[in-house]
């Protein structure tokens, strides 16, 4: 709202001539289904703020801050890799709703057979990599230099 108040401002002094009616363009129906979604965008977003910081919170309860370092480290690690395989496979999305909305369910199964062949083939070799080289990585980041 006060983001509304601002531009509503800066609108009338930038282009005295504008004319803002806000009352001929509400609509209760669309507010009232803009606020649902947005509420359920907002609780959505705390739940993944609590189940993302929940384990670092125990973690460093009950073992401490040099275990939790560790464990973010490693975390982050895995993290990074994953999101690296996924962004290889975003393109599939849209790619699999253009052949969906063209009513092509023949190529859309194949499109995920060939995706999984090619995403297995990419994956597996790069997690054993990830999971060969973890404890290197965290020790090399962890202990002190000699």
């Amino acid at each position: 709202m006060l983001t509304l108040a601002i531009n509503t401002v800066f609108a009338k002094k930038l282009f005295p001539d504008l004319n803002i009616n806000f009352r001929r363009h509400f609509n209760r129906d669309i507010l009232i289904m803009i606020i649902r979604f947005g509420s359920k965008i907002q609780i959505t977003n705390l739940t993944q703020l609590f189940v993302f910081q929940i384990d670092k919170m125990l973690i460093s309860h009950y073992f401490g801050l040099y275990a939790l370092s560790n464990y973010e480290i490693a975390n982050r690690l895995a993290t990074q890799a994953r999101s690296l395989i996924a962004s290889i496979f975003i393109p599939m999305t849209p790619a699999a709703s253009a052949l969906q909305a063209s009513q092509e369910d023949g190529r859309v199964a194949n499109l995920y057979r060939r995706s999984f062949k090619y995403m297995s083939i990419i994956t597996v070799p790069f997690c054993f990599l990830v999971i060969v080289l973890a404890h290197p990585f965290v020790n090399a980041w962890m202990d002190p230099i000699s």
